[in-house]
């Protein structure tokens, strides 16, 4: 083990030391050879020179080119001299890669063998640990026994100590007087037995022998019986063998119906799942639709809203045209179609409510009902108001807090108005009216509100008054006609 802890050591600083050399001598050797073949481009392009000069006629004087020629003799020597060294240099390249690639080689089996070694010392770790623990435990398991018995011997000391006396029966030990009875009570139940088991031999001798003489005179019965027996077997084992051929066809038709239950089974979960599939689908096209009904309602109201806006427009142009107002009157209707309402525009509102019944070609029939004090006192005829009234009076005058009543319009069974209403007490003969945003923008007294829908439409419809509870207090039907 100490040979293998050391040796890696010193094998991995030879190899280091030997990397750091070859990798220094291969840098070198390549700088050599940048400036070798630096000079060998230059004395290319100066050859180049000279051939293109001669190509030209460019050089008029021999002795200039005797000059050039002597010079390229030198470099041609030169360049024969460089491109030995570079032949020897990658020569020694070469064999220093491969002792490189060797002390590669030799550094890799190094690592395996320091891998080794240090997984060796872990289990060595690992067993010390664990010869130490149980060391630990025994000895631990030692001190308990040792007390445990200390305890014991203790024990048997006091018991000693606590013996009482020796009791003696007739002027003998109570311990020789009950062995002498034991033995003289045992010698007696032996005589006994040995009687009785004397009887029971004669008997059963007696038995054996009529048994025998019964079996000696029955033996030509029970051969009788035995081929008869014999018969019943064969029978026995021929059905045996038709029931087994029999459980054959049963398991293979078994088999078969088992394969058939199978491929239900797996038809059935086909079916489950493209029935789960079609239900996926189906609640999305719902959903898709539902969302789809509520933007077509959404903008069903606002062409509503905008109906309504454009209805009113119409009845204020119609009063400026028949000459009712005045140009000041223009102005606030400007103002009001830009949200900036002054009190000119509150009274075009209400001269458009109050001829909004003249101007309609139709007629309004109105059935009320009430299961309370609180009930429908009138509708606007253009959708701008709602009056509720508490009819009690006398003796039964009560009033009523509507906070948490909801006012419900039905449209062709569809809900298109849904107000709550504010806390107010609805004392005995008052009413409390509930303005649309576009008819009145601003509560004027305490049993006013203001809802924020612009109009609340004309035409046939229902309206009903719920308490805060849900139930229905009272209804309105509105059946128009034209």
């Amino acid at each position: 083990m100490a040979i293998l802890k050391l040796s890696p050591w010193k094998i991995s600083l030879s190899v280091l030391s030997a990397l750091r050399q070859s990798r220094g001598c291969e840098k070198y050797q390549y700088l050599r050879q940048e400036e070798n073949v630096g000079s060998l481009r230059i004395l290319r392009g100066m050859l180049d020179e000279l051939k293109a000069l001669e190509k030209a006629g460019g050089i008029e004087h021999k002795q200039s080119i005797q000059t050039y020629e002597n010079q390229a003799k030198d470099f041609r020597k030169k360049i024969e001299s460089l491109t030995n060294q570079i032949g020897e240099y990658e020569g020694e390249l070469h064999t220093l890669r491969l002792r490189v690639g060797s002390l590669e080689d030799e550094n890799a089996k190094v690592r395996e063998i320091l891998e080794k070694v240090q997984d060796q010392n872990r289990r060595l770790r690992s067993d010390l640990d664990t010869e130490t623990a149980a060391h630990i435990e025994a000895d631990c398991l030692a001190q308990t026994k040792s007390e445990e018995a200390e305890f014991y011997k203790d024990l048997l000391d006091q018991l000693e100590l606590m013996k009482p006396e020796p009791i003696t029966i007739k002027g003998m030990d109570y311990a020789d007087f009950w062995k002498s009875e034991l033995a003289k009570a045992i010698r007696e139940i032996n005589a006994a037995y040995d009687e009785k088991i004397d009887m029971i031999q004669q008997d059963c001798e007696a038995k054996y022998s009529a048994q025998i003489n019964s079996l000696r005179a029955g033996n030509v019965k029970d051969g009788m019986q035995l081929n008869h027996a014999q018969e019943e077997v064969k029978r026995l084992r021929g059905q045996l063998q038709d029931k087994n051929s029999a459980y054959a066809e049963m398991g293979t038709k078994i088999a078969s119906l088992q394969a058939e239950r199978d491929e239900l089974a797996r038809q059935l979960a086909e079916m489950e799942r493209e029935l789960e599939t079609q239900r996926l689908k189906y609640n999305q096209d719902v959903g898709d639709l539902e969302s789809e009904l509520s933007s077509v309602l959404s903008q069903l109201q606002n062409l509503m809203d905008a109906k309504m806006s454009l209805e009113l427009e119409i009845a204020c142009y119609k009063k400026l045209l028949e000459g009712e107002e005045s140009r000041v009157g223009l102005r606030s209707l400007v103002e009001q179609a830009i949200g900036t309402q002054s009190k000119g525009g509150a009274t075009l509102k209400e001269i458009v409510q109050q001829s909004s019944l003249k101007e309609s070609t139709g007629s309004l029939t109105v059935q009320r009902s009430s299961k309370g004090a609180i009930g429908f006192a009138s509708i606007d005829h253009s959708g701008g108001n709602v009056v509720i009234e508490n009819t009690t009076s006398g003796a039964r005058a009560k009033s009523q807090n509507i906070r948490g009543w909801h006012l419900l319009k039905t449209v062709s069974g569809r809900t298109t108005v849904d107000i709550v209403l504010k806390d107010f007490e609805l004392n005995s003969g008052r009413s409390f009216t509930v303005w649309a945003k576009g008819a009145k923008d601003k509560a004027t007294a305490d049993n006013e509100q203001i809802s924020d829908s612009f109009s609340f439409g004309v035409g046939t419809s229902i309206w009903k008054l719920l308490d805060d509870a849900g139930n229905e207090k009272a209804t309105l039907k509105a059946q128009f006609s034209g």
